[in-house]
C-alpha cells in the first residue's frame, strides 16, 4: 500500500462523481479511506523515513490548494429547486500532501458521494451521514487558511440541515458563508469564485431569515 495507490483510489471516485453514478462513488471513496487507513497503520510501526509521502510537511492551505487544482466542469452546483451545493470532487496533489490534507480530502468525497446519493434515493439516514462526514472532514485539519475549503463543507451542510427542516442553523451558517464570499470579492480571489459563484442562488435564504428576524 502507498501514496500512489491512494491518489489512483480517489481519481475513480471523482470519475463516478462527474458520471453521476454516486452509489460506485460512495463505495470508492469508502476503499480510499481504507487504503488510508491501511497505509497509516503500516506507517504505525515503521519510521517516518519510511513513510515521507504521508508525514512531509505542507503548507497551511493544503487543502485549498487541492481544490484550486482540482477540476472544475463548470462553475456552479445547482438542484433542481435551485440551492447551490459543491458538487466538485476534490483531487489529491503530489505536491501538496500530508496525512490530515489526505484525510480531510477524502472524508469530503466521501461524503459529497453520499449526499448526492441520499438526494438522488431520497433518503433520511444518508443525508445524516453525509453531514457527519463533512463534519468530519472540516475537523481532521486546520481550517484557518482554507477559507474555499470552509465554505464549500459549510455551504453542503446548510443545505442538508434545510432538507432535513433545521432552519435556526443555516441561518447562522449563511451569514458566515456571505463574510467568507465577500473575502473573496474584496481579495479579488477570482479562482475561488469561480469555484463558489453558484452560491448567490442561496443568498434569499439569508435575505429571507433577516427580515423573519
Amino acid at each position: 500500500m502507498n501514496f500512489k495507490t491512494i491518489i489512483e483510489q480517489n481519481d475513480e471516485t471523482l470519475a463516478f462523481l462527474r458520471t453521476r453514478d454516486y452509489s460506485k462513488a460512495a463505495v470508492a471513496s469508502s476503499t480510499a479511506l481504507k487504503c488510508l487507513r491501511s497505509l497509516q497503520e503500516q506507517c504505525a510501526g515503521a519510521s517516518k523515513g519510511c513513510c515521507n509521502e504521508l508525514y512531509s510537511s505542507t503548507c497551511s492551505d493544503g487543502l485549498d490548494q487541492c481544490m484550486l487544482l482540482s477540476k472544475v466542469e463548470d462553475e456552479s452546483s445547482f438542484e433542481a429547486n435551485d440551492e447551490f451545493i459543491y458538487k466538485h470532487g476534490i483531487s489529491l496533489h503530489s505536491e501538496v500532501i500530508g496525512a490530515e490534507i489526505i484525510t480531510s480530502v477524502l472524508l469530503f468525497n466521501t461524503a459529497l458521494a453520499h449526499h448526492m446519493l441520499a438526494i438522488e434515493q431520497q433518503q433520511h439516514q444518508a443525508l445524516l451521514k453525509a453531514k457527519r462526514l463533512y463534519e468530519l472532514a472540516y475537523s481532521a485539519y486546520e481550517m484557518d487558511h482554507n477559507i474555499l475549503f470552509q465554505f464549500a463543507v459549510i455551504n453542503n451542510i446548510v443545505v442538508i440541515d434545510r432538507k432535513l427542516g433545521n432552519e435556526v442553523m443555516p441561518n447562522e451558517c449563511l451569514a458566515h458563508l456571505i463574510s467568507l464570499f465577500m473575502v473573496f470579492v474584496d481579495q479579488g480571489c477570482n479562482m475561488h469564485l469561480r469555484h463558489v459563484q453558484g452560491f448567490l442562488v442561496n443568498l434569499p435564504w439569508a435575505i429571507d431569515a433577516a427580515v423573519a428576524a
